[in-house]
Order: structure tokens, then C-alpha cells, then sequence
């Protein structure tokens, strides 16, 4: 009731693809309960695994399945077991797991799965939460038949959720978060007949956003922009700086992915087999407050619902002791024998303290990104309106124009350490700027990582 007062809206994590080793479900499944076990990916034969692979774009296991040699993608190769994918549960049986072995898939092939899972979302929906969908791409998957994530599977599943959720509890909103293509992204949002989805992290765009911060190139982001535009009326984009998992480098080039990779490499910890990396916004910034802070005026400035993971509004950097805290405490719950090993996202999370938030250089970066976001409610049609390009001759300055209702606001944001200068054709007025952007009547001087809106 007090976050309805104040009009904020309570997400919850719908954790579908999977559950604990611990819950009810899995517990009776290994003592022999064949209702419950089929709540799961089971069979009786250890699977035929071969190898682990590495290829171009991830990690893979590599299986005989059917009689013919697949490769299943390896989300975390750092905590792969003797056999990626499976674990042998007390009663004989082998479980198959998408993560960690200790989370066992559910077979969403059984309608019972989906009429469990629709009682939670009504059960909480009532209650007036909201649901981030966590790793959905991975519920359509076919395991005996030949493994895949299989979308239109996945999506009618959601829609069907989304449905429930109509009915019984029709405030509540879905976010999505399936690292994919944005073209499977897209259908992830539904159809005019059927909606799926009502937001969506845009991880592609996260991608390029880390490409022109980093090697001040924007071409990728643009690109993505332009693939990016075309969702249904009623849903829309999450974008972000960095959440609670690793940075993915899926969908940039080879080159681009070593470029990366070696300019962050001691910003964080790499992960997924060197196909990202685990790490802050602060840290991956060198803890550079004038890049920290036109890192978040870049994000505000970009179409989309910015998210900032907490911490992030004040800088707050890797955390290699919460990173080890948690390990211990894994290994406590797990028992000293299990072969945990250190999570590099872990450092991605952690406390935020007093001091942190006190600090002169917290309070900076929190005051600039609070005068954004002030600014930027002010124009809430930049969220769902995709920008041109304003050509220059100069590829380290992102600008953009949004043709709004009543108004342009054209964007400038120096990526680079030099200062530079843009001629404009007409005088223009300053909306809001950083790092000591300065705007005259026909130019615009920009300081390095300096911004500034227009209009």
C-alpha cells in the first residue's frame, strides 16, 4: 500500500525455467513420488556425454542424443560437473539442469508444471507485485528430441501466463529477461492478438552501449537502435548500465569482443569461458566519476526505461570480499565437499554502506544522476521513440535528434578525453547538460565525457 502512495510498483523474481534441490517438488521426485518426477527432465541412463567444446560463441557440451552428436550450450563452464547439464539424483535417476546442479529444470512440457506456476502468479499477482521472468528463453526446451531453446514453445507458455494474470490480477506487469536475439526478443512481447510481455531487458543494446563507452565507436549502437524499434505499442525496452550478471558479448564481432575483453580484463573478472565479463559500472570506468557520470547521461539519453542497479547511483565498485562471502556461505549450506567455486558475478553485488553513500564522490555521481532522471521525466515520449542520427564528421561525439509531439531535443555526448566542438545551424537552448558542457548560440563546446540535451 505505502509503495502504491508513493507510485512505485514492487517486482518480484518469477523463477519458471527451474527450482532448488531443496523444495518439496524435486524432494519428492528422488524419493519415489512418479507425479512429482515428472515435474522434471529425467531418465534412468546417464546421459552419453562426450566433451566440452568451445566454439566462437560460447561453451558447449557435446552429447550423443538419438544416435547423433549434438552440442548443448554451456550456460556457466566455470561449474561445469563431471557431466555439464545432469546430475544423479539419490534415487538413481539423472536430472537435467540448465545452471547449477543444485537447480533442476522443471518440464514445462507437463501441464502441471504451468498450472503450479499460474497458481503462483495469481497467488502474488493479488497481493500487488509485479513479475520479472528470469532466464525464459529456456522453459520450450526439448531435451529427448534434440535439445534447443526453443521460442514459440517458450512464448505461448508465457502468453498463456500473461493471460492468467489478465484475469485474476490484471495490474501486474511481465518483465522479460531472455538473453536472445531481438528478433526472438521481440516476439517474446506477443502479437496484437496476444500479449506476452510488457517490458523487456534489452541486453544487445547493454552491448553496444559498453562498445561506445569503451572503444568510443557508436555505429553498434546505432545499429541496435534501428533493430530495436519496432515493438508493439504496448511494451518497451529495459535498458541498463549493469545488472546483477556478468556483461555478455554475444552479439558484437570477434574483433570487437577482444577489443573489449582485453581493455576490461583488469576491470573485472572474466566469465562464461571469456564470452563475458563480471564486473561494476564504476570499475569497468576505472572509478572515473566524469565517465560514470556521462555513462548514465548516455543511458538516460537512449530510448527505453533506464534501470540502475543499486549501488550503481553512487559508484560503488567490485566487491571481491562479498564475492568470497558468498562461497563460504555456499559451501556451509552445500557441505565442504561440494565443488563450489567462486561465482564472478558476486562481485557485481554486495552492501552498500553509509560511508559509500556519504562519501563526496557518492554524492556527486547520485546528485548528477538524480538531475537526470528529473530531466528526463519531464520528456516520459523518449522512452518510446527511436532517435536519428545527426551525422558529424567526428565518430567520438554521440549525437542524435528525437522528434517529439511539440519539440526536438537533439543529444551530444563527448565519449572521448579530448575536448571537442560542434557548429549548429541555429541558436539552441540548453535542456539540461554534464562534466561543464557549455552551449553557445551556434556551437556547443564539450569537455571530455561532457553531454548536453538541446532544443
Amino acid at each position: 500500500t505505502k509503495a502504491s502512495e508513493r507510485n512505485i510498483r514492487i517486482f518480484i523474481d518469477l523463477i519458471l525455467n527451474h527450482i532448488s534441490q531443496q523444495h518439496y517438488w524435486f524432494q519428492e521426485a528422488i524419493a519415489g513420488n512418479e507425479y512429482y518426477r515428472d515435474f522434471f527432465h529425467w531418465q534412468k541412463e546417464p546421459p552419453e556425454f562426450l566433451e566440452i567444446v568451445d566454439k566462437a560463441d560460447g561453451t558447449y557440451g557435446r552429447y550423443i542424443i538419438s544416435g547423433a552428436k549434438k552440442d548443448v550450450y554451456l550456460v556457466f563452464p566455470e561449474h561445469a560437473g563431471e557431466v555439464p547439464h545432469w546430475r544423479k539424483g539419490s534415487d538413481g535417476n539423472w536430472y537435467f539442469h540448465t545452471f547449477y546442479p543444485q537447480q533442476i529444470d522443471l518440464n514445462w512440457s507437463n501441464p502441471n508444471v504451468f498450472v503450479e506456476m499460474a497458481k503462483v502468479v495469481v497467488h502474488w499477482g493479488k497481493r500487488g507485485v509485479s513479475f520479472r521472468l528470469d532466464a525464459i528463453q529456456h522453459l520450450g526446451k526439448r531435451w529427448h528430441e534434440d535439445y534447443e531453446d526453443s521460442a514459440e514453445g517458450t512464448i505461448k507458455y508465457v502468453q498463456s501466463l500473461h493471460h492468467v494474470a489478465e484475469l485474476k490480477c490484471p495490474d501486474s506487469i511481465f518483465l522479460i529477461e531472455a538473453n536472445t536475439h531481438l528478433e526472438t526478443l521481440k516476439e517474446y512481447c506477443g502479437t496484437t492478438q496476444h500479449k506476452a510481455s510488457d517490458l523487456a531487458y534489452n541486453f544487445k543494446l547493454n552491448e553496444a552501449i559498453w562498445t561506445a563507452l569503451i572503444l568510443n565507436d557508436t555505429d553498434f549502437l546505432w545499429e541496435t537502435l534501428e533493430e530495436g524499434k519496432d515493438i508493439p505499442d504496448w511494451s518497451q525496452w529495459v535498458t541498463f548500465l549493469r545488472n546483477h550478471d556478468a556483461l555478455s558479448l554475444h552479439y558484437c564481432s570477434e574483433k570487437t569482443k577482444d577489443q573489449l575483453c582485453a581493455l576490461l580484463n583488469n576491470r573485472g573478472i572474466m566469465f562464461q569461458g571469456g564470452h563475458s565479463i563480471a564486473g561494476r559500472t564504476a570499475s569497468f570506468l576505472e572509478n572515473d566519476v566524469e565517465k560514470i557520470i556521462m555513462a548514465h547521461f548516455l543511458l538516460i539519453s537512449l530510448p527505453g526505461s533506464p534501470s540502475i542497479i543499486y549501488g550503481d547511483e553512487i559508484g560503488k565498485q567490485n566487491d571481491f570480499d562479498y564475492m568470497k562471502e558468498q562461497t563460504w556461505l555456499k559451501k556451509q549450506r552445500l557441505g565442504e565437499e561440494a565443488p563450489i567455486k567462486d561465482d564472478a558475478r558476486d562481485i557485481n553485488r554486495g552492501y552498500v554502506t553509509e560511508k559509500q553513500i556519504n562519501s563526496e564522490t557518492g554524492k556527486q555521481i547520485y546528485q548528477a544522476i538524480q538531475a537526470m532522471i528529473q530531466v528526463r521525466s519531464d520528456f516520459p515520449k523518449i522512452a518510446l521513440t527511436t532517435p536519428t542520427r545527426i551525422v558529424l564528421d567526428d565518430p567520438t561525439v554521440f549525437a542524435a535528434r528525437y522528434e517529439l509531439e511539440n519539440e526536438t531535443i537533439d543529444v551530444y555526448i563527448n565519449l572521448s578525453n579530448e575536448e571537442k566542438e560542434v557548429t549548429l545551424n541555429n541558436p539552441t537552448n540548453k535542456i539540461q547538460s554534464i562534466n561543464s558542457a557549455t552551449v553557445h548560440d551556434t556551437t556547443i563546446t564539450l569537455p571530455p565525457y561532457a553531454g548536453v540535451w538541446v532544443n
